[in-house]
């Protein structure tokens, strides 16, 4: 293993870790710094751009949802390391090798659209770029070490990021759990919508007038109202296991007749 590849892994190690404090605080840090001279779009390109980067968010997050709900795959590693008890080879994993980080990288893009500020774009998306190419690089690491030939097998037949259909039409219509997606992902779809919401609002309050900031103020407090009542209502229904996995059907008993139990 070369020098650059040894420091990959060390970094995607050391990012793993710190990951949950460290994104966040990066974020506040940036937008912190942030003023009206800093933001990239003229205020008449701006709203396109939030068009845009909503709908990338919402992407990024119904991906994620479809490869928590198509996969069993633990996100938060094994005891808050990188590991892996099998080699995740189903769902949409069959499609691509790093679904949850295509996602995280199109919730990041979607984020840079709505708050354009130059620190953001120039210095914020490249680090959460190389933040999860180390990520993939120690998953990479781990996974070779662990499965040796049948990992080898799974990338000559999958893609890293680029998606490929499956040649196994058992991988295409593999059973998809949406129950176990909003358990595990409804408060990363509510921390994704407070933080659009959030740069939304703060970049308006820096760009516009006082008294047009104040006309859609309003609109964004009901929807962050309306995010925050849906994240609720889905965490009472996780503590109440309503959304507790429902066991699959036994496959029907053939049915006999007497005709049958005098035949056999």
């Amino acid at each position: 293993m070369g020098r650059p590849r040894k420091l990959g892994d060390r970094l995607g190690h050391a990012v793993f870790r710190c990951r949950d404090v460290a994104a966040p605080l990066a974020l506040a840090v940036l937008v912190a710094s942030t003023r009206p001279h800093d933001f990239l779009a003229s205020l008449e390109l701006d709203r396109s751009l939030d068009a845009g980067g909503i709908v990338l968010i919402a992407v990024g997050l119904l991906v994620r949802c479809w490869v928590i709900a198509s996969s069993g795959i633990r996100r938060a590693g094994v005891a808050r390391h990188i590991g892996a008890p099998r080699l995740c080879e189903d769902g949409a994993y069959a499609w691509c090798r790093n679904p949850l980080y295509v996602a995280n990288a199109m919730l990041v893009g979607g984020i840079a659209l709505i708050f354009d500020s130059r620190w953001l774009v120039l210095i914020g998306v490249p680090a959460a770029l190389v933040a999860i190419a180390s990520l993939v690089a120690a998953e990479e690491s781990m996974l070779r070490a662990r499965f040796g030939a049948e990992y080898e097998r799974y990338c000559a037949r999958v893609a890293r990021f680029r998606p490929r259909r499956p040649p196994h039409e058992a991988a295409i219509l593999h059973r998809v759990n949406w129950r176990r997606a909003l358990r595990r992902e409804h408060g990363t779809m509510f921390a994704a919508a407070s933080a659009a919401i959030g740069l939304f609002a703060i970049e308006d309050f820096q760009r516009r007038a006082p008294a047009a900031w104040h006309r859609h103020a309003p609109a964004l407090l009901a929807a962050w109202i309306v995010a925050a009542l849906a994240w609720a209502g889905v965490r009472h229904l996780k503590r109440t296991g309503r959304l507790a996995d429902v066991p699959e059907a036994a496959p029907p008993r053939e049915r006999t007749t007497a005709f049958d139990d005098v035949a056999a």
